[in-house]
C-alpha cells in the first residue's frame, strides 16, 4: 500500500507495519474474544461485572484526567500522591506510556489534520481509529514527534519511572492484577478473570479510537468549522467525558473539555472527578476559556451551530498551553481563567 504525501513531498511513503503492534492487537482481539465466550457459555459471578466495569472507569480516568488533560495539556495542578494515582489509572488503561501518549497527542493538536498528524484523518477513518498505531509514521511526522515540546514529561521521574518498566507494569497492572482480583477475593476462575479484563481493556481502547477517529468525522462544529474535530453528545458519554471535541482543539488548556452545561454536566465524569478533587483540595489552579474567550473564537470560526455563532478568519493551531504561536489576547485569558 501507498500513501501519497504529494501536499508535503513528491515522494510516496511506503507503508511498513510495526510487527510487535500488529502482535500486541491480535492478542487483544483474542482476549476480548475470549471474554465473549466467557460472557456467553460460562457463569460469570456478579461481583466480576462489577468490578470490570469499576476498572473500565478507573482505566478511562487515566486517560481523560490523567494522560489527556493533566499531563499533556497541564490544564490543572496536583500533588504527587493523586499524579501517581493518574498514572497507575493510564498503566491500567494499557494505552501505552503516559509519555508516549503525550508526545502523540501534543503533535496531533499542533498539525491537526496535516502529513504531520500521527492520527490524521486524512488517511481515512481506519487509519485515524488503528491504523497509526500498527504502522509506521510518516517520515514529516516522525520529525515533529522528535520536536514536539516534551521537556516537562522527560524531567518527570515518576514518568521516566513508567517508561522504563512498562513491559512489567503492562503485564502486572493492565493484565494480571485485574485477572487476579476476582479469583482471590470471590473464587471467580482465572478464565473468566482473564476475559472480562480483556473486555475491559478493548473498551479502554475504544476510547481511544472514538477520540481519534469519530470525534474528527462527522457532527457539529460549534467552535472552529475549519477542522475536523466535531461535538457529540453520546461518544462524550462513553469516553467519560472527552467527546466535545471540537471545543477541546479550540481550547486545549481547558480543564473541563467542554462548556459543561445541558447534558454534558451529567456526562462529563472526567470532569466531576476533576471538580470532586477540587473540592477536597487536591487539585488546584484549574484552567478554562473564560465565556467572552469562548464568544470571541464563537464568533470568528463557528459552523453556526452555538448561539453566539458567526464566521470570520481561520485562526492558527496550537499544541496547546505555551505555544509560542499563541494570540496574545488568548494567553492573557488563559492566565486569568484558574480556579
Amino acid at each position: 500500500m501507498e500513501i501519497n504525501t504529494k501536499d508535503v513531498t513528491e515522494k510516496k511513503y511506503v507503508i511498513k507495519f510495526v510487527w510487535p503492534m500488529v502482535m500486541m492487537a491480535l492478542f487483544i482481539v483474542i482476549g476480548v474474544t475470549i471474554g465473549i465466550y466467557c460472557m456467553t457459555f460460562k457463569d460469570v459471578r456478579g461481583p466480576t461485572y462489577i468490578f470490570t466495569f469499576g476498572a473500565f472507569i478507573v482505566g478511562g480516568l487515566g486517560l481523560g484526567p490523567g494522560a489527556h488533560r493533566y499531563f499533556c495539556h497541564r490544564s490543572f495542578k496536583t500533588n504527587r500522591a493523586v499524579k501517581i494515582f493518574l498514572i497507575f489509572c493510564q498503566q491500567l488503561s494499557g494505552i501505552r506510556t503516559v509519555s508516549m501518549w503525550v508526545r502523540v497527542h501534543r503533535t496531533h493538536h499542533k498539525f491537526a489534520d496535516t502529513d504531520k498528524d500521527p492520527t490524521s484523518m486524512k488517511y481515512g477513518l481506519l487509519h485515524a481509529a488503528i491504523g497509526w498505531f500498527l504502522i509506521e509514521q510518516t517520515p514529516e511526522c516522525k520529525r515533529e514527534l522528535e520536536r514536539i515540546y516534551m521537556d516537562d514529561i522527560t524531567a518527570d521521574s515518576d514518568l521516566n519511572f513508567q517508561l522504563k518498566y512498562y513491559p512489567i507494569l503492562y503485564v502486572l497492572i493492565t493484565i494480571a492484577l485485574p485477572t487476579i482480583i476476582p479469583y482471590y477475593f470471590w473464587n471467580e476462575t482465572i478464565l473468566i478473570g482473564f476475559g472480562l479484563n480483556m473486555i475491559r481493556y478493548g473498551l479502554n481502547i475504544y476510547q481511544q479510537i472514538v477520540g481519534n477517529s469519530f470525534l474528527h468525522w462527522n457532527g457539529r462544529k460549534p467552535y472552529d468549522k475549519t477542522g475536523t474535530s466535531i461535538d457529540n453528545d453520546f461518544y462524550n458519554l462513553i469516553t467519560l467525558g472527552e467527546g466535545y471535541h471540537n471545543f477541546h482543539h479550540a481550547f486545549p488548556f481547558d480543564y473541563r473539555a467542554n462548556e459543561l452545561f445541558g447534558i454534558a454536566h451529567i456526562t462529563s465524569l472526567s470532569s466531576l472527578f476533576i471538580n470532586l478533587l477540587a473540592f477536597f483540595g487536591l487539585i488546584y489552579d484549574r484552567k478554562f476559556a473564560p465565556r467572552h474567550m469562548i464568544a470571541r473564537r464563537v464568533a470568528r470560526t463557528g459552523d453556526g451551530s452555538h448561539i453566539l455563532s458567526s464566521t470570520y478568519l481561520k485562526e492558527s493551531k496550537l499544541w496547546d498551553y505555551g505555544d509560542p504561536d499563541i494570540n496574545p489576547d488568548d494567553e492573557k485569558d488563559m492566565k486569568n481563567g484558574k480556579l
